[in-house]
């Protein structure tokens, strides 16, 4: 019986980053062709059972990301230390008074089950009125999850699966040029 490779049978469920398709499965025997993919996207050890590298976040590090819903348009940069959530300039409770647009731009934190109190929040968003529809939180709620997707690789997956578009460039269009934006 000739013996298969250790390092050539995966341990663990492993997908494609880009198009979420499974590329290994526990107890699978990896082909060579798979094993240079893997190789390539830097998923090999994590298909072998070894434990991946987790690069330190830089201390200052502050992911800045996009939403867009229709005409509104948000920028967030996010600093994981306790402090406060602001949209443009304004505390999240006096920009949104209701509960219930609260609720859609604090989303992502409630699908990772992260406490918003814990990070630091600087929104600006444009376009859309604030007083009318859903269109403001949803697009502060699509850059949050950019941003948190930024902060740890293992929050991506579950805030696209709950719907949330990262996009970490301005929109076409966008100037980001003078202080309607960050510098």
């Amino acid at each position: 019986m000739a013996k298969r490779r250790r390092d050539t049978i995966a341990q663990h469920y492993v997908y494609d980053p880009d198009t979420f398709e499974v590329l290994t499965q526990p107890g699978q025997t990896i082909p060579p062709a798979k094993v240079k993919r893997l190789q390539m996207l830097g998923l090999y050890e994590v298909a072998i059972g070894k434990p991946p590298v987790k690069l330190p976040i830089p201390s200052g590090f502050q992911p800045q990301a996009w939403g867009k819903k229709r005409k509104a348009i948000a920028c967030v940069r996010l600093n994981r230390t306790k402090g406060r959530f602001l949209i443009n300039g304004e505390p999240l409770e006096n920009y949104f008074p209701t509960d219930k647009r609260r609720g859609i731009v604090l989303e992502p934190f409630r699908k990772l089950g992260l406490n918003p109190k814990d990070f630091t929040v600087e929104a600006y968003v444009t376009g859309a009125k604030r007083e009318e529809g859903k269109k403001q939180p949803r697009a502060i709620a699509h850059a949050l999850a950019g941003a948190l997707s930024l902060l740890d690789d293992t929050w991506k997956l579950p805030l696209i699966r709950a719907g949330f578009r990262l996009q970490f460039d301005p929109p076409e269009g966008v100037r980001t040029d003078g202080d309607q934006f960050f510098s």
